[in-house]
């Protein structure tokens, strides 16, 4: 199994930093939580991660996750330091990110 991210709205692949659109110039990452971190890493929000099940990839086979179920990232760390604070429910990958930038942020 291989792990892909794709832009939601470019449907284009990562690729060295960059952005393909060609799946198979894309970057393959072995576990998911690798490519988590990059995506938080480089604040990449409106993104999904795409399970290829097989070594032929099929997309009718593949699994497609939206790994950040919430507004853009920067949005979040904004709402953070606004006087009214976080939203209700904060995001743990807004969280994690913070705590990787090595900040802390106060949850409601």
């Amino acid at each position: 199994m291989t792990h892909l991210v794709r832009h939601l709205n470019t449907h284009l692949y990562l690729h060295d930093g960059g952005w393909t659109p060609d799946p198979a110039q894309a970057d393959h990452f072995t576990h998911s939580i690798d490519a988590i971190k990059t995506c938080l890493a480089h604040h990449y929000g409106d993104v999904e991660l795409i399970l290829q099940l097989y070594a032929q990839p099929n997309p009718r086979f593949d699994l497609h996750l939206h790994l950040f179920d919430h507004p853009p990232l920067e949005r979040c760390l904004e709402q953070a330091d606004s006087p009214q604070g976080m939203p209700p429910i904060l995001p743990a990958a807004a969280l994690e990110a913070e705590q990787h930038r090595g900040g802390t942020l106060a949850t409601p």
